[in-house]
């Protein structure tokens, strides 16, 4: 979990105020401690001397004032005895010499080792320093008054425990209340002071630039507490956010600039391409009523003739009748690629190909292209706009048509259209043998204004205009191609639901 800039900066203040007194604390423990071996080495001297000066060579221990000893009153417990010490059999040692208790023995508890304590005392006897750590004691020698050099020999040996509280309890007793009185007022005075001076700040400028990053270009930080350098952050801040909120309304703008014009433009091209496949429907429509018109042409100068045979007479307007029943079909084919329907209608794809192959059969037949159409036996209807489906057909053709045309030609021109079912899809293909497109080439056949003609030669919104009546259709437009294997165009339509009717 991810704690907030608040509680990380009261951590972090606590931590560092921990960190202060504890290492205040550890070396005012370690001042205690010196002191109190200072004062405990000062005991032992004066425990020393005391006891020895009262110790003289020849003359009888005064153990009366050795008992009245005021310093007495400071020790817990303790054991005064000569060096007449007798090691039993058992390990045990024995006192064969004086023995005194100078403040009695009714403060030792049971498990009181008297045997280690004389033991530690024969031990500072032979050494002649101190031992420590003995039954939480110290056993120091005592040497008699009058010796060389401010000593005489080792009369005995004294076990004394001091009569004092531990450093560290004595530390904590006394200094963890203002410990902790402390600790909370400078946590909680420092992070007030930070939570003014930086953090309140911080959080306002952490804060719009969330806002910023969202897209809100209006957010600003304002006149912020805190230091200089933080109020100069902020205005800093505001002028940028101000001046990129400026440039994002001049980009605005000049986008919408740009737009227009491509629109424009884009209009422009479609009404160029419009009128290239009107010019060629022209063509082709030219073509195709030239043919029958002169036929009839010539049999209506031989209907004029007045020495006409009947059965001629009859067979040259059976010849007038079809040659106007087939422009009457040219004419209807045209009206179906004009926009009229306003809403989809159930459409047969295989009927709207035939019209597209009809219109451009006469460009065909003159470039040596052979045509094709497969169409699947169990082919739907879909629901669609007619007219737009057959430009994009008469689209995919006039392309087809321009790469088989276009040098190096090949030996034996073919374009198919072929009509299946895939799955919830009706998929109409249109693939020519021509020179094929490079891969890198392909993925930008679709976009608007790409074109590999010449200059002059092409728009680039044949595939363009294809892809978005697929779209419109709520279908897809697949393009394969490689060098020298042809081109395949895929517009992949979707069905009706089931049980709408066909």
């Amino acid at each position: 979990m991810r704690l907030s800039l608040r509680a990380r900066l009261f951590l972090l203040v606590l931590a560092i105020n921990v960190v202060v007194f504890a290492l205040g604390g550890a070396f005012l423990f370690k001042r205690i401690g010196d002191r109190e071996r200072e004062a405990a080495d000062r005991f032992a001297d004066g425990v020393v001397f005391t006891v020895g000066s009262l110790i003289r060579p020849g003359e009888e221990l005064n153990a009366a004032r050795i008992l009245t000893w005021p310093s007495w009153d400071a020790i817990d417990d303790a054991l005064l005895v000569s060096n007449q010490l007798e090691a039993l059999p058992s390990g045990r040692l024995l006192p064969r010499g004086l023995a005194l208790n100078p403040v009695g023995a009714r403060r030792r508890g049971p498990d009181f080792d008297q045997n280690a304590v004389l033991g530690a005392i024969a031990q500072a006897i032979k050494g002649g320093v101190p031992v420590d750590g003995i039954a939480d004691g110290r056993a120091v020698p005592i040497r008699m008054a009058g010796g060389s050099g401010g000593s005489g020999a080792v009369w005995g040996g004294c076990w004394y425990r001091e009569r004092r509280a531990s450093a560290f309890g004595t530390l904590a007793r006394d200094l963890l209340p203002w410990f902790l009185i402390s600790t909370a007022l400078l946590v909680g005075a420092t992070f007030l002071m930070l939570r003014g001076l930086v953090l309140e700040p911080v959080e306002a400028l952490a804060e719009a630039a969330r806002r910023v990053r969202e897209g809100d270009l209006s957010a600003r930080v304002g006149a912020a507490r805190g230091g200089p350098e933080l109020a100069e952050l902020s205005r800093a801040f505001d002028a940028m956010v101000a001046r990129v909120e400026g440039q994002q309304r001049e980009l605005d703008a000049e986008v919408m600039r740009q737009t227009a014009q491509a629109r424009q433009a884009e209009a422009a091209a479609l009404v160029q391409r419009r009128l290239a496949s009107m010019g060629e429907l022209a063509a082709g429509i030219a073509h195709e009523i030239n043919n029958p018109l002169g036929g009839l042409i010539n049999a209506t100068e031989s209907l004029r003739r007045p020495d006409l045979a009947p059965a001629k007479r009859e067979q040259y307007l059976h010849l007038v009748q079809d040659g106007l029943e087939r422009i009457r079909q040219i004419v209807s084919q045209l009206l179906r690629f004009t926009p009229r329907e306003a809403m989809p209608m159930r459409v047969r794809m295989s009927e709207v190909a035939r019209d597209a192959l009809d219109l451009v059969r006469h460009r065909a037949e003159r470039s040596g292209v052979t045509l094709q159409l497969t169409v699947a036996p169990d082919e739907p209807a879909i629901e669609g706009l007619r007219n737009e489906l057959g430009q994009a057909i008469l689209n995919l053709l006039a392309n087809a048509l321009d790469a088989l045309e276009h040098p190096p030609r090949v030996a034996a021109p073919r374009l198919h259209v072929g009509i299946e079912r895939r799955a919830a899809e009706l998929v109409v293909s249109v693939e020519d043998n021509g020179p094929g497109m490079s891969e890198d080439l392909l993925p930008k056949a679709a976009d608007l204004f790409f074109s590999t003609k010449e200059v002059g030669k092409g728009t680039g919104l044949g595939l363009a205009i294809v892809h978005a009546i697929a779209r419109k259709h709520e279908g897809r437009l697949l393009l394969t191609s490689a060098p020298g294997r042809g081109f395949r165009a895929e517009m992949a339509l979707p069905l009706p639901a089931e049980g709408a009717p066909q």
